[in-house]
């Protein structure tokens, strides 16, 4: 067995091995992590998660980072809250609607970064910072909440015994999956992560290729941002200030690389369930909140460090095989 495989052992299997342990240790730590209640409020936590993080994952394969993502869920969950509640719109207009408008600010935010070749990590951080501000200028910084019955029925109901959410979160990930394996577009997505000079030696346009990325991720915070004011029926200028830093975090525990055309959305669910899982364990444990962040900013680190090794492995065994 060559390095190469030993390496690609390592990054398939280790996050999954992290999963189980943690899950162990939690259902022995705590006297409820493993009721069924607990199981499906935890999935129906991380349900929103995987939706962000899936649109997280485009932007990262392609290249680029998104660091807006919380703040532009907020602005269309609270939009959507505005048009409800304030404007009296149906569920449907305001649902359509809102998928429009996040499309149409990811569409902004990669155009703009990509136009203007700004370096996404300060693009994205300047329109997490203005969309923050939108958010506070539609609703006075006041929370909305009383949503129609029709509305909390996505994010608060089931089928069966399973929540809406988490139905919605795993079609949208088969979704993105076959996209990414099975269409050209992932093709050149991935081609234009892993090597934007060989992308467009080979005629095509990275630049149109990160935007689409952007305009795609924009749609999937609609729908997590949607869910989140459907689950909680209560929207606020925080409600989703915290998914950024979850979604990349489980991006790169799943192995996807902050460099861009490394990464499978099988390793992104598995890096949401142990952001999942971690932040549930340690709410039960009666963690303090401030030592969470603490414990999830060591993770962070950890990736990082784990997607720089790997591809300095990577590129010494490449290096080692031709030679």
């Amino acid at each position: 067995m060559n390095s190469i495989m030993v390496i690609n052992l390592v990054k398939k299997y280790m996050m999954t091995i992290v999963l189980v342990i943690l899950c162990i240790y939690f259902t022995f730590s705590t006297e409820y992590f493993f009721s069924v209640n607990n199981l499906l409020n935890v999935t129906r936590q991380v349900a929103v998660l995987g939706i962000c993080g899936l649109g997280i994952a485009f932007i990262m394969l392609s290249g680029a980072i998104d660091l807006s993502s919380g703040s532009a869920m907020t602005v269309l969950a609270i939009f959507a809250a505005k048009m409800m509640v304030a404007f009296n719109q149906p569920v449907w207009f305001t649902i359509i609607v809102t998928l429009i408008i996040g499309t149409l600010i990811g569409f902004i935010i990669g155009f703009s970064i990509n136009k203007l070749d700004i370096a996404p990590f300060i693009g994205t951080l300047a329109f997490s910072t203005t969309l923050g501000g939108i958010a506070y200028l539609l609703c006075d910084g006041k929370a909305i909440s009383s949503f129609p019955e029709g509305f909390k029925f996505w994010g608060q109901g089931y089928i069966g015994i399973i929540p809406i959410p988490i139905i919605i979160m795993f079609v949208l990930l088969l979704l993105g999956s076959f996209i990414l394996n099975k269409t050209v577009l992932g093709r050149y997505i991935y081609v234009v992560g892993g090597n934007r000079e060989t992308a467009r030696l080979s005629g095509l346009n990275p630049k149109k290729i990160k935007i689409l990325c952007f305009s795609i991720a924009g749609f999937l915070f609609a729908i997590a941002g949607l869910l989140t004011a459907s689950r909680l029926n209560s929207v606020n200028t925080s409600v989703c200030s915290s998914y950024s830093f979850d979604a990349i975090t489980a991006n790169m525990l799943g192995g996807v690389s902050a460099k861009g055309g490394v990464g499978r959305i099988s390793g992104v669910l598995i890096g949401i369930l142990i952001i999942g899982v971690l932040s549930n364990g340690m709410t039960l444990m009666n963690i303090q909140s401030y030592w969470q962040s603490v414990i999830k900013g060591v993770i962070m680190l950890f990736a990082v460090a784990m997607d720089s090794f790997m591809s300095k492995q990577n590129t010494k065994a490449a290096i080692k095989k031709t030679a």
